[in-house]
């Protein structure tokens, strides 16, 4: 026999290359467990290499003192006997290692790992959530995740259902809401760009309900620092963005107060399928893209600079408004629930994951509205814009609101316009129907230029006003009469 070094990660690869991989960009050695592939942080690659020493060095010791050999045969089988021996050795041992990273079928690059968004592997299998079928965990499907959970199609979940119902108030459209995107969070897939913020005061269950799913979810789930999608003045941390990878669900809690700002710049970087480039400690750069679903949770909403729709497209605000009275409270509701409903929970969600790939999320009109005020709180003006435009409504739709004017925009026409004082009337009458704080007309004026609208002085029917141009109000046909609504 050959005594080398590569001759030694041959008996290695020989004996175990169908559960070891290795991959380059993160230094990392990954063994499969029979279930997925997990990183090797105990050094089971040396292990494996000091049985086979071990086990060769016994044998030949014993092949070597064996009777009746010629002077030459048993010098031949003393080396071979000294190489085993000398094979032992950490440097030996540390330089098969190093050999057997690049041995041909070893090496997987990162971008290939957890690349079947269909699939999600369970303890008791690897599940595929387009046709719900159950099959044997395989090592080809490169997966490196597991769920906490294990799928029985006929077990339910009474206790989670009653919990549900209550914190979301048997509100039956923004359950089934929660449901498909929690379904839509067990996928790999992003096209629905999109995260969730669920706000409500303090004891309304909304932790539960989070820590809930991130326990059943195991290894797809992460935790983050409240800070990381939190704007700092600077990037994101790497290491931070690190824990990213692979994930797909996310929970990042006590995003708390109006001075907090959201790092939108992330926010769009994560729901928006952009590659990002993350390290974590003692390795090089490198990129991934995002496979998560992100839940932030506060009991007060940070504020959002961003006015644009590309901004608040991303957003879907989930409102918990219950507050459990103190004498009405379970501390053991979360054991309960991670103990003995989460393959019930598990199969509640699989149902709205089937509704997703059916219809998508479909945002009841109860979290279009609470978004729609987080909006108006932040940037009221833009609010109003968008709300009061009334491109792609219909007329019954514009006359069943009468509190502001209905507005045509075209920032680029300078044929149209509204008087200042019009528009302000109308703006207040808005701002006033949403709970909002009135404004003066400087502050209207600043916000409008700053949003690129101009004035000037404008004459209809020989009357001439101070108008804003690029905007109209919309002539309606009323039921009763004909006038301009707001004025």
């Amino acid at each position: 026999m050959q005594c080398t070094d590569l001759s030694n990660v041959d008996l290695l690869v020989k004996a175990h290359g169908e559960h070891m991989r290795y991959v380059p960009e993160w230094g990392k050695w990954l063994i499969w467990d029979g279930q997925r592939w997990r990183t090797d942080i105990t050094g089971q690659i040396i292990r494996w290499m000091s049985v086979i020493v071990r086990r060769k060095y016994h044998w030949s010791q014993k092949w070597a003192a064996a009777p009746d050999l010629t002077d030459e045969e048993r010098e031949k089988r003393e080396a071979v006997h000294k190489w085993w021996a000398r094979s032992g050795s950490t440097t030996k041992l540390h330089a098969i290692e190093r050999l057997a990273r690049s041995y041909e079928g070893i090496p997987v690059g990162y971008e290939e790992l957890d690349q079947k968004p269909d699939l999600l592997n369970l303890k008791n299998g690897t599940f595929d959530l387009k046709t719900g079928e159950l099959r044997d965990h395989s090592p080809a499907d490169l997966l490196t995740k597991m769920a906490r959970v294990e799928f029985d199609p006929d077990v339910v979940a009474p206790r989670w259902d009653k919990f549900i119902s209550e914190v979301l108030c048997g509100d039956r459209e923004l359950i089934e809401f929660v449901r498909r995107i929690f379904g839509y969070a067990l996928t790999g897939h992003t096209h629905e760009q999109c995260y969730f913020f669920l706000h409500g005061f303090g004891c309304n269950g909304k932790s539960t309900l989070i820590n809930v799913i991130h326990h059943m979810l195991g290894d797809y789930s992460q935790t983050c620092a409240p800070n990381l999608f939190v704007t700092n003045g600077g990037d994101a941390h790497p290491t931070g963005v690190a824990r990213l990878c692979g994930a797909r669900f996310v929970a990042s809690t006590e995003i708390e107060g109006k001075d907090k700002r959201l790092a939108e710049q992330l926010l769009k970087q994560v729901t928006g399928g952009e590659a990002m480039v993350a390290r974590r400690m003692r390795e090089d750069f490198w990129e991934f893209t995002p496979t998560l679903k992100l839940f932030l949770s506060a009991n007060s909403l940070p504020h959002i600079e961003g006015s644009d729709h590309g901004t608040w497209r991303r957003i879907h605000k989930i409102p918990f408004n219950l507050t459990i009275p103190e004498e009405d409270r379970d501390n053991d509701l979360p054991y309960i629930l991670e103990t003995y409903e989460l393959s019930g929970i598990f199969n509640w969600i699989f149902q709205g994951c089937q509704d997703w790939y059916r219809a998508g999320l479909q945002p009841p009109e109860s979290s279009k509205e609470e978004t729609k005020k987080w909006r108006g709180v932040c940037d009221p003006l833009e609010g109003y814009l968008e709300e009061a435009t009334a491109h792609g409504k219909t007329l019954e739709e514009q006359q069943r609101t009468e509190m502001y004017a209905w507005l045509d925009v075209d920032k680029n026409n300078k044929d149209k316009s509204i008087a200042v004082s019009d528009f302000q009337t109308g703006y207040r009458s808005w701002l006033k129907s949403n709970g909002l704080d009135l404004v003066g007309g400087r502050k209207i004026s600043g916000d409008m230029e700053a949003k690129g609208f101009t004035k000037d002085r404008v004459t209809v029917k020989s009357k001439t006003r101070y108008s804003w141009l690029g905007i109209a109000p919309v002539l309606l046909e009323a039921k009763k009469k004909k006038e301009p609504v707001g004025g």
